[in-house]
């Protein structure tokens, strides 16, 4: 819906839709197949469709998770009437739990108690007679299980252990199962929570350590690290980790384009990829001890999703002014200001924040950009170079620092951060679209041919690579206007329009162009349309020439 509410929930596609594309999918398949099929559902903002909305309307969350089991009732149907399940293995769990206020924490990501990390694992196949198993396992298991029920060599490099044998009724290796949570550590200063589950045994280290027998306290209310040798268990841990860490590594890791970085991101699968981490850690930076920060955070953005705007505001402006390292508060705040038209808020608290975290590159970034939005090309492309100093596998940073150099008026120096940014990502549209209009601004004072050919070819191929991307057909068309193809002109502009029918300058470019074809009709349609667009921000010289072209359209 419009408006505040929402504004921090991550996009979702229901159940229903995700189940029902799949089983489209599986519809088409003649020969062997593998899906994965992701339902999202049970997330902030809990909010299941009826009759689950009515029937727990006071434990939403539980409403979210019966909805998904009853669409995932619909695709097991779907594979038992289709006689699917008698040589299909199926593989259900989830990637995290929600602690729903246990130990203080709304949802998931910031500790790593039971309630977050212990998940369903389902697993069926042909053969496997039904059971339960008890033994502690974890997701790196899944592939090794995997390779083993479809009897295919497994990859040497994998980390995790078959649990077959547990399936025949055998036993596998006693080991000890890693744990971690570390956004906080990367985003929030936070110190680092890592540790192992081992003979149903729970040792989380950090600076305030804990231990827990799982056993008698699987809700971990009792912590006795006190009885334990902690020296022993450190070096467990630090044996552990590399263990895990010298494992053989893939030789060629594939790139990741803006688009994907940007998804996962959204989808909270990515933190921050680079922050300040301190050499020392004391009580001080515990999760535990820094708990009522992140508890601030989450009520700020409920707050914010509930319309109560100045009380969202005023809570992220605590936080910030409590504790100046809490990158998220920065990055939930930034955007809350620009979209209330407070830019030069914006500018001045992500300023403060990359004082103040000054190896964090989500802020910096975030910094840079708003910089070379106010036209300040100096000062942004000193911070996003900076930024570049930490990440340069950002396209949208060499872009950036490409349209700075331009607006500045050094053509070569763009030129050159653009081609870096298609060296990262030779799929990046808005780099595309942008050296088309580079090359169109040349071609306005060299007026030579190969300038306005070289950018039109720059904006079909950012359409090429974005179908979405308004800006490229918005000057595209501008390019077919110029040559006198207004015919072309008028189809990219419609097209423009169906993306963003807000864009006042397409919609006034098409009413001149409907004039120009003496189509007067539609051309007055668009015409009164801009006026509508810009209301009172018209100057008056403007708007008498409006008037004008619309005093042309009425004339018969």
């Amino acid at each position: 819906p419009p408006g505040p509410s929402n504004a921090f929930a991550a996009p979702e596609r229901r159940a229903e839709e995700v189940i029902e594309s799949a089983i489209d999918w599986l519809a088409s398949q003649r020969s062997k197949w593998f899906s994965w099929i992701h339902l999202w559902d049970p997330h902030t903002m809990y909010s299941p469709p009826e009759p689950y909305l009515t029937q727990f309307k006071d434990d939403l969350y539980s409403g979210e998770v019966a909805y998904v089991d009853s669409e995932l009732g619909k695709l097991f149907d779907y594979l038992e009437n289709k006689g699917f399940l008698e040589n299909t293995l199926i593989v259900l769990t989830g990637d995290h739990g929600e602690s729903l206020g246990e130990h203080g924490e709304l949802t998931h990501s910031y500790f790593a108690y039971n309630s977050t990390i212990w998940v369903p694992l389902v697993i069926a196949a042909p053969g496997l007679d039904p059971g339960r198993i008890a033994d502690y396992v974890c997701h790196t298991d899944i592939f090794p299980t995997v390779c083993d029920l479809l009897q295919t060599d497994k990859p040497s490099f994998l980390q995790g252990v078959s649990l077959y044998p547990l399936f025949l009724g055998k036993k596998i290796k006693k080991r000890q199962i890693y744990i971690e949570s570390l956004d906080p550590y990367y985003n929030s200063g936070a110190a680092p929570l890592r540790g192992f589950i081992e003979e149903n045994k729970k040792f989380l280290d950090s600076p305030l350590p804990e231990y827990y027998d799982l056993d008698t306290d699987f809700s971990e209310e009792n912590n006795i690290v006190q009885k334990i040798d902690l020296k022993k268990h450190q070096k467990k841990l630090k044996d552990l980790m590399d263990k895990l860490s010298t494992s053989q590594k893939e030789t060629n890791p594939s790139k990741i384009d803006r688009e994907a970085l940007d998804k996962l991101k959204s989808l909270g699968y990515i933190s921050s990829t680079s922050s300040t981490v301190k050499k020392d850690y004391g009580p001080e930076h515990d999760l535990k001890t820094l708990l009522p920060y992140q508890q601030k955070l989450d009520e700020a953005i409920i707050l914010y999703d509930n319309g109560r705007m100045a009380e969202s505001i005023g809570l992220l402006e605590k936080i910030i002014q409590e504790k100046k390292d809490m990158a998220p508060a920065y990055l939930t705040l930034f955007p809350i200001y620009k979209t209330q038209g407070m830019p030069e808020k914006s500018l001045k608290l992500l300023e403060k924040g990359s004082e103040h975290n000054s190896e964090n590159y989500d802020i910096l970034f975030a910094y840079g950009m708003l910089l070379v939005e106010a036209g300040e090309w100096e000062k942004g492309i000193e911070v996003l170079e900076t930024g570049l100093a930490l990440v340069d596998f950002d396209p949208m940073a060499w872009d950036l620092l490409g349209f700075a150099y331009w607006r500045k008026g050094d053509e070569q120096k763009a030129l050159e951060y653009y081609r870096q940014a298609l060296a990262v990502d030779d799929t990046y549209a808005t780099t595309y679209s942008n050296l088309g209009g580079l090359y169109f601004s040349k071609f306005s004072y060299s007026r030579k041919k190969s300038d306005y050919l070289q950018a039109m070819e720059y904006f079909k191929k950012a359409i090429e690579y974005d179908p979405e991307l308004t800006l490229a057909y918005k000057w595209l068309g501008v390019g077919y206007k110029l040559v006198g193809r207004v015919d072309a002109a008028i189809t990219v502009w419609e097209k423009a329009l169906e993306l963003d029918p807000t864009d006042a300058q397409i919609v006034l470019d098409m009413g001149k162009a409907h004039l120009e074809r003496s189509k007067k009709a539609v051309a007055l349609k668009y015409l009164e349309q801009y006026l509508g667009l810009r209301k009172d921000t018209l100057s008056p010289e403007e708007r008498r020439e409006i008037e004008t072209l619309i005093q042309k359209c009425r004339q018969k």
